[in-house]
C-alpha cells in the first residue's frame, strides 16, 4: 500500500514511529537545531578541565538514515550533560566536534539499548581530529563544515560546539569553544511608532557628543531577544536661523537602545548626515534615516519600557537640522532571536 494507512489522530490507529518522527518535522517546518536561545550551549567546566559542558534544552535533530524523508527526532537535555575532551600532546593542536546525536533504528551506528522503553538513544558525543587535512567532505572549522561533516557519515545529529586545543592542553577554556548552534525556528516581532515631532527642536549638539533627537519610542525587550532590526525616518527642515544667507548643516545619527541619551546601552552604526540649504529661510523637507542592525545585550532581554530613540550630533556648517509640528517620524524595529 503506497499511502501510510494511518493519519495522526486516526481513532484506534497504531502511528508509527515514522509518523512520529513526521509531525516534528511539520512542528519544527524542517529546520534542524536547537529550539531557544541558550539550548544546548557548550560551555567549559564549572572548574575547567579535561571536558565540557553543555546546557539543558531541546535539539531538533533531521533523521539522516536512508529513506527517511521529512524526519526529524525531538529529545532533550533535562540537566546539564558532560562531555570529556581528550588532552593535545606535544606534537599538534586538535579541533574536536562536540554534536547531539540520535542513534535509533534505522540511523547509522544504531545498537539497540538493553532496555528499548528507556534508552539511551540520544547522546552528546565527541568527534575528535574533524580539522585534520583530508576529513571528509571537508575539514571542521566552522558551521556550515560542522553540518557537512554530521551529514556525511549519515548521523542524525546537530552540532552544538567546536573546541579547538592548543598543543600540550589538558584544560578547555571558553576562548577554545566556539558556538555552532542554530535556533531552528528563531521568534521574531516587529513593531513601529510613527508620530508628528511634536515641538521645535534644532540638532545643536557637539560632536563628539549625542543627544536624543525627534524621534523616540519606549519599547518592551522580549527575554529572547538577541538582535533588533531598527530603521528611523525623519521628515525634517534645515532652520532659519541665519536669514537671507545660504548654509550647510554637518553631523552624525545614530540610533540608542536603552540607557539614557548620554550613555546608551547599545547603539546602531553612525550614519553621517551633509546637507545644504540652496537659499535663505529655505522650507523644503529633507527627510534622514538610519537603519541597522543592532545586537540586544543580555542586560536589556526581558526589560520593560525601554528607550528606543534618534540620537545625533552637529561637526560644522552655519544651520542646523530641526523639526517642528509639520515634521513627522518613523520608527520600525524588529526584535531576533539567535543562539546566545
Amino acid at each position: 500500500m503506497p499511502t501510510d494507512p494511518v493519519a495522526w489522530g486516526n481513532d484506534n490507529g497504531l502511528h508509527t514511529p515514522e509518523l512520529y518522527r513526521v509531525l516534528a518535522a511539520v512542528a519544527g517546518e524542517r529546520e534542524e537545531g536547537v529550539l531557544g536561545l541558550g539550548d544546548l550551549k557548550v560551555v567549559p567546566l564549572a572548574v575547567p578541565g579535561a571536558g565540557v559542558n553543555v546546557n539543558p534544552g531541546i535539539g531538533i535533530v533531521p533523521c539522516r538514515a536512508a529513506g527517511m524523508v521529512d524526519q526529524f527526532y525531538v529529545g532533550r537535555i533535562p540537566t546539564q550533560d558532560t562531555a570529556g575532551i581528550t588532552a593535545t600532546g606535544a606534537g599538534a593542536a586538535r579541533t574536536d566536534l562536540v554534536a547531539y546525536v540520535v542513534r535509533g533504528l534505522p540511523d547509522t551506528g544504531y545498537v539497540a539499548p538493553p532496555d528499548l522503553s528507556v534508552g539511551p538513544y540520544v547522546r552528546v558525543e565527541v568527534f575528535a581530529n574533524v580539522g585534520a587535512a583530508g576529513t571528509l567532505p571537508a575539514p571542521v572549522t566552522n558551521k556550515a563544515t560542522a553540518k557537512a561533516y554530521l551529514a556525511a557519515q549519515g548521523l542524525s545529529a546537530i552540532p552544538v560546539g567546536l573546541v579547538v586545543l592548543p598543543v600540550s592542553t589538558a584544560t578547555v577554556t571558553s576562548g577554545m569553544i566556539t558556538d555552532l548552534r542554530d535556533v531552528a525556528r528563531p521568534r521574531r516581532l516587529r513593531r513601529q511608532a510613527a508620530s508628528a515631532a511634536g515641538g521645535v527642536a534644532n540638532l545643536t549638539t557637539a560632536s563628539p557628543s549625542f543627544a536624543d533627537w525627534a524621534a523616540s519610542a519606549v519599547v518592551d525587550v522580549p527575554a529572547w531577544a538577541t538582535s533588533v532590526i531598527v530603521t528611523a525616518v525623519v521628515r525634517c527642515r534645515m532652520d532659519r536661523s541665519t536669514a537671507s544667507v545660504n548654509g550647510t548643516a554637518t553631523g552624525n545619527l545614530r540610533v540608542r537602545l536603552g540607557g539614557s541619551a548620554g550613555a546608551p546601552v547599545a547603539v546602531s552604526q553612525t550614519v553621517a548626515y551633509d546637507e545644504f540649504a540652496p537659499f535663505a529661510d529655505a522650507t523644503t523637507r529633507l527627510p534622514v534615516e538610519v537603519s541597522d542592525t543592532i545586537a540586544v545585550p543580555a542586560s536589556l532581554r526581558g526589560q520593560t519600557g525601554v528607550t528606543l530613540a534618534l540620537q545625533g550630533n552637529k561637526t560644522g556648517g552655519t544651520k542646523n537640522l530641526y523639526v517642528d509640528t509639520s515634521s513627522y517620524y518613523r520608527l520600525d524595529w524588529e526584535f531576533l532571536e539567535s543562539a546566545a
